[in-house]
């Protein structure tokens, strides 16, 4: 066959083998013989290049395995500590167990505001008393 120039997996150049231009056979066999053909000239990796890529492959998976842990760890107790469900209770409540927190909340601040509206007008009527 004829001789061709091309690059190999180091850059050098290497020559290839170009078949001669066949005929085309378009039987089963004549399509299994030019596959076997193909293959033959196929520049197949050698043993320690399959390993050295192999663990190139296994070293970044793992890598990134432990960077998506991490990740995840982080942002899980970020949630758990923005939350507060541990603290709150808020884990496993029935409906009716978080209504009556909600209700009980809502008195509290009620409480709380009409409290601070009995303060801001006691301090006014003694602020118009000490004008007087």
């Amino acid at each position: 066959g004829q001789v061709a120039s091309s690059t190999g997996v180091d850059g050098g150049a290497q020559p290839a083998r170009v078949p001669p231009p066949a005929k085309k056979d378009d039987s089963l066999v004549g399509k299994a013989t030019a596959v076997l053909d193909e293959i033959k000239m196929i520049q197949w990796p050698s043993a320690g290049q399959v390993a050295s890529s192999t663990g190139v492959v296994f070293g970044v998976l793992i890598f990134t395995s432990v960077v998506m842990l991490g990740v995840n760890y982080l942002l899980s107790s970020a949630a758990n500590n923005l939350f507060e469900k541990e603290r709150e209770g808020g884990i496993g409540q029935s409906p009716a167990e978080a209504a009556r927190r909600i209700s009980e909340e809502e008195q509290r601040l009620g409480l709380a505001a009409e409290g601070a509206e009995a303060e801001a007008g006691s301090a006014m009527e003694a602020a118009a008393a000490q004008e007087a």
